[in-house]
């Protein structure tokens, strides 16, 4: 590193925030934390970007908060700590002060010995493994241009080429958290690298945020937002976190990680080192970096220490002695509301012989709302946010940020119930839109449609049903709340969905091609005649599957019309 040039992260401004008149501008870390009540959020270039920074920012708050906790009384616990934090009109400076003063030079990009988030005097190596000055382009550690390929930015020229030492910092922080797999960088003394290349073997893949389907609590403020996902509770509920939970700038830096690492706690992980990197400085710029395999850590049971995704078991291993918890991702083709019941509804404890466990800040906050620790907040909003890789993991293909609103209330032991209520409607509106496709199907076989044709038509009236249905569902769902009725909600949405479906419907008949009012034959898998469809017959069948998929009170079954519903489709 060069000894001339500094930057540090706890002074020089390097975070995009917006505060509260709309503004964005860059903050230092000493900055965020004290103006946190007077900012919005996080406003960096992607929401990946503010997920790797808040874990940051989370884990130096729990590590500056830990003298304070060692100072309370043995009668207070973590929630009615949480209590006295959310209820001041600021965070605790005075802790985070003294916090980052004491490891200040461990916030500095450049320092000699100990740079932010790197290895100092990491080189690559030649091909007989000889380490060389040359560095790879910046583009590397930029996940909006990966390699230089423009994905979700804007950004040409000198842009791509250079970056300025606040840029760098964020990106830093980002490829820690969601670098792709594949070939990186041979470097010098690294027992894994392979002449000039370190190949993705064995359980070496994406980095660790990059595995995960993230999830977080969003609130008003910044602060509140830090707040509602700082989870004070270690391994075993109701006790706060170990002390030996230490986030890297703690650590004693390691030039190479060993597959066999595995981090202590949430501070340990949130701000765990994936990747070995190296910054390149020229001309009072990052102009290139160093990059290879750091501490590549499986997935598998993180569940007790990784609070920001929902986990699923594989079917196949329900019946292992000890079950192995996955994180579940998000897809990019699936809206958040469709996944209330991994979300919310998860197993609370990993010995039940659940599919599923809710994650670690839903679960929190579940238990803040139960013992009546959140004020102020009449709604809650949840957001998701992931990268979805190719099969390879090598290729960033789609971005995924999506967020959903509900009553606060439906955290309390009385308000699961409108969980499990809305996770039913969900399933219903599913198989109600699986129902509404089969009938385009129908209509494009009445049309004497071939096979492509029926695929292509049942993709597009999905993605038409639940693009239309989107905001009216999460409309519906932050209405609903305790003093809500049951019966009466479901009633309500499921007349909205129908009324929608059918207006739907009414659309396809419209458009549809003249040739299907009188129909054309149906084929079965050996060529046979085995039935006729015609644009009537297909209304019917979709009108009577559509009543009881989502009945309503005064509905009259059309009973003649079920065995048309067996014709292969």
């Amino acid at each position: 590193m060069d000894e001339t040039v500094s930057f540090n992260l706890i002074d020089e401004p390097w975070i995009c925030v917006r505060d509260d008149t709309g503004t964005v501008r860059e903050v230092s870390l000493l900055e965020l934390f004290s103006q946190a009540p007077r900012l919005r959020c996080l406003a960096n270039d992607l929401p990946t970007l503010d997920f790797a920074i808040r874990r940051l920012l989370l884990a130096i708050l729990q590590r500056a908060i830990s003298p304070m906790i060692d100072d309370l009384d043995e009668d207070v616990g973590p929630a009615e700590f949480w209590g006295r934090l959310w209820e001041a009109s600021e965070l605790p400076m005075d802790a985070i002060e003294a916090y980052l003063i004491k490891w200040h030079d461990r916030f500095d990009l450049f320092d000699q010995e100990h740079p932010f988030m790197q290895i100092p005097d990491l080189k690559k190596v030649d091909a007989t493994g000889v380490p060389i000055e040359e560095t790879s382009s910046i583009t590397k550690i930029m996940a909006d241009v990966p390699d230089g390929e423009i994905l979700f930015s804007l950004k040409s020229g000198d842009k791509l080429s250079k970056l300025s030492f606040s840029e760098a910092a964020r990106w830093l922080v980002h490829v820690q958290a969601f670098d792709t797999s594949g070939i990186k960088s041979g470097v010098f003394n690294d027992p894994l690298s392979s002449g000039s290349r370190s190949l993705s073997k064995g359980k070496k893949g994406v980095a660790w945020a990059g595995q995960l389907g993230g999830i977080y609590f969003e609130g008003d403020t910044l602060q509140e937002t830090l707040l509602l996902n700082l989870v004070l509770w270690g391994n075993e509920k109701k006790e706060f976190f170990s002390d030996d939970d230490l986030p890297v700038w703690e650590k004693s830096p390691r030039p190479f990680g060993s597959l066999e690492e595995m981090p202590t706690g949430t501070a340990d992980i949130y701000t765990w080192q994936s990747r070995r990197t190296r910054l390149a400085i020229s001309n009072n710029t990052v102009s290139g970096v160093v990059l290879t395999y750091g501490d590549v850590i499986s997935a598998a049971n993180k569940h007790k220490i990784e609070p920001m995704t929902s986990w699923e078991t594989p079917a196949k291993n329900k019946h292992r002695k000890q079950l192995i918890y996955n994180p579940i991702r998000h897809q990019s083709d699936k809206a958040l509301w469709r996944g209330l019941s991994s979300i919310f509804q998860g197993s609370k404890n990993a010995d039940d012989d659940g599919n599923t466990l809710c994650s670690g800040v839903v679960s929190w906050v579940e238990y803040l709302t139960n013992e009546r620790k959140i004020h102020r907040l009449n709604l809650l909003c949840i957001h998701s946010v992931g990268l979805q890789y190719d099969s390879n993991y090598s290729i960033i293909i789609d971005l995924i940020d999506d967020r959903i609103t509900f009553s606060s209330s439906l955290l309390s032991s009385d308000g699961l119930r409108f969980i499990s209520l809305a996770d039913k409607c969900v399933r219903e509106t599913e198989s109600a839109i699986e129902c509404l496709s089969n009938f385009a199907k129908d209509l494009c076989r009445a049309a004497g449609g071939d096979s492509s044709n029926l695929t292509l038509v049942a993709k597009e009236t999905s993605r038409r049903a639940y693009f239309e249905i989107d905001a009216m569902f999460r409309t519906w769902f932050a209405g609903l709340c305790v003093q809500s009725n049951p019966d009466m909600e479901r009633a309500s949405w499921r007349r909205q969905a129908r009324s929608l479906f059918e207006s739907i419907s009414k659309d396809l008949l419209v458009d549809v091609n003249p040739a299907a009012i009188i129909g054309s034959p149906i084929k079965g898998k050996a060529g046979n005649i085995t039935g006729w469809m015609t644009a009537g017959k297909a209304k019917c069948i979709f009108s009577n599957q559509l009543k009881r998929i989502l009945p309503l009170e005064g509905d009259v079954e059309r009973k003649e019309d079920s065995t048309d519903e067996k014709l292969e489709r």
